[in-house]
């Protein structure tokens, strides 16, 4: 019995005490930086005394051949400049530290850095930023494709990303059109032996299906693995992602960061974030840019230990801090922002009851509707805005409409593997899990699938591809009847921003 009471107690507590933690990112580098040995891990000989923060597998960088880049690392105090090099990902990685060294290896590239900033950290470490240009080497060009970002410095061993790095032929920021596929909730290692394998057989299938439509920009948006505290399964989920044809984003989900109702409420990130660090990078907010859009991940928190199936949220700063993105967007110029996060602001359970409010299952638990304000703010300063999100299991997107004095998020009626645009330049997509159903009898939980996004018109535009419900799963297949995008009849009792 007091055992229960107390039980109780805790889940009361972490789901109205608990705060969600700040993205803010001197912050996270501080914390990254005073756990640097769990970051970073190696013997003492081999530990690197600069630490790589982007790009990394997940957050890479994206940039015309022969242009300059920017490389950002971790300095402990005393640290040497680093040396690096860029390697095509079947290079061997002895090669990598011949190269390293000096030595002329094929399809391995040497960088020039030259110091661009220094933040100060704690104890003398340092948040350093390089400017990084491949070094000209006859007969040694580097054609467009993904390559390996090698770090190394003296005395110890090499950081090899994978596919961090990313050249095109064209300036990547003059594209004119930019299709992003969205992936979530992969959740390798969930189940058995058969359900775990079984899903990444799909995985694999959808990864193929998507290297297929040759998108310029992946996103996958969190709970890439079911128990984030398990040690290893991010570097499969890693393993699987590696085989898509294009630079893939990702931020964590509430599963990556842990995993398990009775266990404590979350007041520091521990081991689930060490590990997706560790495959992935160690980012809470980050901007990628592509085709004049800024991409902008960040963390929606851990999970609130109750049965709505929420997350923390957001912090208010973390909130100044995406506002800061959007009103920075707007500053320069930019086509629009691409936010994406694990869960989404809003989650309809059913369309028929208030469809235009958050919801009550699903979703972030604080500061969701100041988020949306942020994002309809973006819109009316002229930029396309849209938010990616995953966590309910099941795909939905939201048109920004007027109703009457008020603007109001409704969610489309139906899907298709179609590319329909939105009916404005705002708009929320939730993509449902990429290799297994959600919840049961929720048409648009069955299955398994993802989104596809193509920004550079008027509107943005979206198609989702849901496989295993009998369903078309390419746009040749459907009826010309069923292209036509609908939401439904909004009731008087709605109630929006």
């Amino acid at each position: 019995m007091l055992r229960t009471a107390l039980l109780s107690l805790l889940l009361l507590c972490s789901a109205a005490c608990l705060k969600p933690l700040p993205l803010r990112d001197e912050l996270v580098m501080a914390e990254v930086m005073r756990r640097y040995d769990d970051f970073y891990p190696g013997k003492p000989t081999e530990q690197p005394d600069s630490g790589l923060v982007r790009p990394r597998f997940g957050v890479p960088v994206i940039a015309q051949t022969g242009a300059a880049f920017s490389i950002e690392v971790l300095a402990q105090p005393g640290a040497l400049p680093p040396q690096a090099v860029l390697l095509r990902p079947d290079v061997r990685a002895e090669d990598g530290l011949r190269c390293l060294r000096g030595e002329p290896v094929s399809q391995c590239f040497v960088l020039q850095l030259q110091e661009e900033a220094r933040r100060p950290l704690p104890q003398g470490s340092a948040w350093v930023s390089y400017r990084a240009q491949v070094q000209p080497a006859p007969q040694q060009t580097p054609q467009p494709g993904g390559y390996d970002l090698v770090l190394g410095d003296a005395g110890t061993g090499m950081q090899r990303s994978p596919q961090s790095v990313w050249l095109r032929s064209e300036d990547p920021e003059k594209l004119t059109r930019v299709r992003v596929a969205h992936l979530s909730d992969l959740h390798v290692g969930k189940g058995n032996t058969r359900t775990s394998a079984e899903i990444l057989g799909r995985l694999f299938q959808i990864v193929t299906e998507i290297n297929q439509l040759q998108p310029d920009l992946v996103v996958v948006t969190g709970d890439l693995v079911h128990r984030g505290q398990t040690e290893g399964l991010q570097l499969g989920a890693q393993q699987v992602l590696r085989h898509v044809n294009a630079p893939v984003l990702v931020i964590m989900g509430n599963h990556d960061i842990e995993f398990g109702f009775f266990r404590a409420p979350v007041r520091r990130y521990g081991a689930g974030w060490v590990h997706f660090a560790q495959a992935f990078h160690p980012l809470l907010h980050y901007s990628v840019p592509i085709g004049g859009y800024d991409f902008v991940g960040f963390d929606s928190g851990p999970a609130v230990r109750t049965l709505r199936v929420l997350t923390r949220g957001l912090h208010r700063d973390s909130l100044a801090t995406l506002r800061n993105d959007v009103d920075s967007a707007v500053a320069r110029g930019r086509r629009g922002v691409v936010m994406f996060s694990h869960a989404p602001s809003r989650a309809v359970l059913n369309k028929s009851i208030n469809p235009t409010g958050s919801g009550f299952f699903g979703r972030m638990d604080q500061g969701r509707a100041e988020f949306e304000r942020l994002l309809i703010d973006g819109g009316r300063q002229g930029l396309q805005v849209l938010h990616l999100a995953g966590h309910t299991h099941w795909s939905d997107v939201f048109d920004l409409v007027p109703r009457g004095q008020r603007m109001n998020f409704l969610p489309w009626r139906d899907s298709s593997p179609c590319l329909r645009p939105l009916r404005g330049s705002v708009g929320i997509v939730t993509t449902q899990a990429a290799a297994h159903a959600g919840v049961s009898g929720k048409r648009n939980a069955r299955g398994y699938g993802f989104s596809l996004i193509e920004l550079g018109g008027d509107v943005p535009k979206v198609a989702t591809v849901q496989h295993g419900v009998g369903r078309p799963t390419e746009c040749a297949l459907v009826e010309p009847a069923d292209l036509a995008q609908r939401t439904p009849v909004v009731p008087p009792r709605s109630i929006g921003l």
